[in-house]
């Protein structure tokens, strides 16, 4: 929280759904809005979260959540919008 609160870049990933799921939950709790990519997702809702993810702005904090399997297999390809930064280069 105190992370998200400094407007860091955060990347959560786990392996398996249920825990994305509870993250998920945990954090809109919190009032937090992450953005979560997953293999369910469909092509519009993949494209919907890359868009926002590309056009996120430095200043403001940003927290990705996703499966690792997934973001592994190329989530970030050039398709999908390769070169979105996920961190802050000095």
């Amino acid at each position: 929280m105190a992370a998200y609160e400094q407007s860091s870049r955060i990347l959560l990933l786990t392996t398996w759904k249920t825990h994305l799921d509870s993250f998920r939950s945990r954090f809109e709790a919190d009032g937090l809005k992450p953005l979560v990519f997953t293999g369910a997702m469909k092509a519009k809702e993949r494209q919907a979260a890359v868009d926002l993810l590309s056009n996120s702005d430095d200043s403001e904090p940003l927290l990705v959540l996703g499966t690792g399997l997934y973001i592994g297999e190329g989530c970030f390809t050039e398709q999908a919008g390769a070169g979105v930064r996920l961190a802050r280069v000095p």
